[in-house]
């Protein structure tokens, strides 16, 4: 029989992790869908900036009423409220172990139930008889790879603040919650109102808060201390309010935000369990309900209400029906009947209050007229360890085992069946909001407007165009100026700054290398360099040769042609931003800036390859047909032959630079000849203009087409924020398979 339990008890455990391998990839889905409702709710807020602003920019016409009567406010709390549910199924797919949660009213045998299951004792899992004993939430988790032990999680002061004080200042109307420690700690408790004094529930609130009033000194300290490994001797004293005698001492609880306990359940098949003790309702604790929704829904794969029922006689009340309500709110993805157990805690007549057995009895046959559904309601003695492994958690762990799977299955689903409908709301808005400020249009009158307008820049261009192309060819042939200036600065650097070696340098070079010829040789070489280096600094005059007239022909379109308007760059940058204008349907003015744009002059491309064969005059093998001077073996012909060279070489580049001056102005020439050949002459070139100066005219001609260009520009705004929310809706909202 024992080798069957462990048989039994290792394919559970197979099976639970199997369930929680399964939904390590959906996490990666459900994180990126979090992802993109977080871009979708900014981009819609955004947007609604945007709609905002517009309403009091535009004039009252149809659009206007349109974006007034468009509404996200509905979207975006859709959008809220997926978040929050996709954050529980988030919760859900990244823990690592298949949680039970124990939730009942106080003095039920919840913490006994705890302790059969655990194995642990009162020490680790307090009860009490009288009020509260158990003041934090406590995780108890299977565990045979470590010491038992426990690890205590505690409050920093932010969310000592928000989670545990600033409710009771809410629901007590007590004003503003203190904003440190320092302001609760100085400051008085505010007084409550006279009407509430009259309500005990709320007097009893309000010593709760006193409570963390008063005892603040004792815990202070361990607000914002990091998670503390604790035996498990120590528990009770971070945990509960009493000692095991009863005797109310602890207040450390109150600065914990809960525990984690680390042991071997007693019950083979145990792995990869845990169960989650929380506080028994009815307290006076503020936000206690709202917390244990809260887990419940983000920390919790099936719940176990405990009820003790009185032997004298018992009902559904309305106490029980309101906490099976409250845990329905946790998850709306899956009905609470499909994870959740009732257990009716049975007690003997050697119990100290008798048997309750009929009344347990009574209590299930009267379940379903309460409306109470739930997987399954056990009757069983929380108080024996035996009973409550074979009935109680041997029952809910082969649930899970059989329907955990499933049960992710279904909440999955439905959360996609919701991310469906919501999409396809976002696609509803998205169409309502590009309807808003319909089409561009034009009427009549702007037509005639734009013709005439159009006509006359055309005049201009073309006459300004053709007389610069005539300039440019007038003076091709004569040298360009700044080349001139520029090689005349060079040539004399080149004669003036590049010296021949002293005679004392000229002997050192031979002592160095052994010969006068090869000082002489060293030298042409270090010469030759020195003098090709005063040419380096054309490679700048060569580009802005270009680059100059490049921004002669934008100065014609810039400023006698309307289109300082578009952009005030200059020169190729102007052409570039100019280019990003174009429309599709005017190619033939895009290749015409390309041409324009894409020529340059270099000085490796075009001065490089000319000057290197008078340089080699200062070569030791000499120019091409002609034979190198030779040197005697002193440093006075060494020196001599040198200079020589030296004034060789630049008379021979001065003459030679005669022919090339004109160059760049015939190359500038060229370059604009195609441009105009493109840009005017060409069929179908003035079409491609009058489509450019179409699609921008009320840009161009802002005073012309006033109320035209601000809404042009309101268009603009508004895609441009609308295309943002169209790539956040195109993200992946998928958390299932299908």
């Amino acid at each position: 029989m024992s080798q069957v339990i462990d048989q039994d008890a290792h394919l559970q455990t197979q099976t639970l992790r199997d369930i929680l391998q399964r939904r390590k990839p959906r996490l990666v889905a459900v994180c990126q869908a979090e992802d993109a409702l977080n871009a979708l709710e900014e981009s819609l807020k955004s947007l609604e900036r945007l709609r905002t602003e517009l309403l009091t920019r535009l004039s009252t016409d149809s659009a206007l009423d349109r974006l007034g009567e468009l509404s996200q406010e509905s979207l975006v709390g859709s959008i809220q409220a997926e978040r929050l549910e996709l954050g529980k199924l988030q919760s859900r797919f990244a823990r690592s172990t298949i949680n039970i949660g124990v939730i009942g009213r106080a003095r039920q045998g919840k913490s006994k139930l705890l302790q059969s299951i655990t194995g642990l004792s009162r020490r680790e899992i307090p009860d009490g008889s009288g009020s509260h004993c158990t003041g934090v939430r406590s995780t108890i988790s299977h565990s045979t790879e470590t010491e038992p032990h426990g690890e205590v999680v505690f409050h920093n002061e932010s969310s000592f603040l928000e989670e545990v004080l600033s409710p009771y200042y809410s629901d007590m109307r007590l004003g503003r919650p203190p904003r440190s420690l320092d302001e609760f700690s100085t400051r008085s408790l505010p007084p409550l109102a006279a009407e509430l004094k009259k309500s005990t529930v709320a007097q009893a609130k309000y010593e709760h808060l006193q409570r963390y009033h008063q005892y603040l000194p004792a815990y202070q300290s361990l607000i914002g201390r990091p998670t503390r490994r604790i035996g498990l001797d120590q528990v009770r004293t971070f945990v509960a309010q009493d000692d095991e005698d009863g005797n109310r001492i602890f207040q450390n609880y109150l600065a914990v935000k809960e525990v984690q306990l680390f042991c071997a359940f007693p019950r083979k098949g145990s792995s990869y369990c845990s169960v989650i003790d929380m506080p028994g309702l009815g307290d006076t604790g503020v936000g206690d309900q709202e917390r244990l929704v809260t887990v419940l829904g983000h920390d919790v794969d099936a719940v176990v209400f405990v009820k003790l029922p009185s032997p004298t006689g018992d009902y559904w009340g309305d106490k029980d029906v309101a906490l099976f309500d409250l845990a329905k709110r946790a998850l709306i993805d899956l009905p609470l009947e499909k994870w959740s157990f009732v257990v009716l805690n049975r007690t003997g007549s050697a119990s100290g209050i008798g048997s309750n057995d009929a009344n347990c009895q009574q209590l299930l046959s009267s379940a379903p007229s309460k409306h109470i559904e739930v997987t399954k309601m056990i009757v069983a003695d929380c108080t024996d360890p035996d009973e409550v492994q074979l009935r109680v958690f041997a029952e809910v762990v082969d649930y899970l085992n059989r329907h955990g799977a499933h049960l992710d299955d279904e909440f999955a689903a439905a959360t996609q069946d919701r991310l469906d409908h919501l999409r396809d709301d976002v696609n509803q808005y998205i169409a309502e909001a590009a309807a808003c400020l319909g089409s561009e249009g034009s009427t009549e009158r702007e037509f005639t407007t734009f013709d005439s307008l159009f006509d006359d820049m055309w005049s201009r261009l073309t006459n300004g165009l053709e007389d610069l192309a005539a300039n440019l060819r007038l003076n091709a042939a004569l040298p360009n100026v700044e080349l001139a200036q520029q090689v005349d600065a060079a040539i004399e650097r080149a004669r003036t700054e590049v010296a021949v070696p002293a005679l004392e340098d000229i002997d050192s070079l031979a002592r160095r290398h052994g010969a006068y010829s090869s000082a002489f040789n060293v030298s042409l070489h270090s010469l030759r360099t020195r003098v090709n280096d005063q040419f380096q600094p054309l490679e700048s005059t060569l580009r802005l040769s270009l680059e100059h007239v490049r921004e002669e022909v934008a100065a014609k379109l810039r400023d006698d042609c309307e289109l300082s308007t578009i952009d005030s760059a200059s020169g190729t940058e102007f052409f570039r931003k100019l280019a990003t204008l174009v429309p599709s349907d005017a190619k033939i003015l895009a290749t015409a800036i390309e041409v324009l744009c894409s020529v340059d002059l270099t000085y490796r491309g075009f001065l490089q390859y000319r000057l290197r064969p008078h340089l080699m005059v200062l070569h030791p093998d000499g120019a091409i047909g002609q034979e190198q001077i030779r040197v005697s073996a002193n440093a006075e012909s060494v020196y001599e032959a040198l200079e020589v060279l030296h004034e060789r070489a630049i008379y021979r580049i001065e003459e030679a630079f005669d022919a090339w001056l004109s160059e760049p102005n015939q190359v500038a020439a060229a370059v604009v000849e195609e441009f105009v050949d493109r840009a005017l002459r060409a069929s179908g070139s003035k079409a491609a203009w009058r489509s450019l100066y179409l699609e921008h005219r009320a840009r161009i001609w802002e005073a012309q087409f006033d109320e035209l260009g601000d809404r042009t520009k309101v268009r603009q705004d508004w895609n441009e924020a609308l295309d943002v929310v169209k790539r956040a809706a195109a993200k992946p909202l998928q958390v299932t398979g299908r």
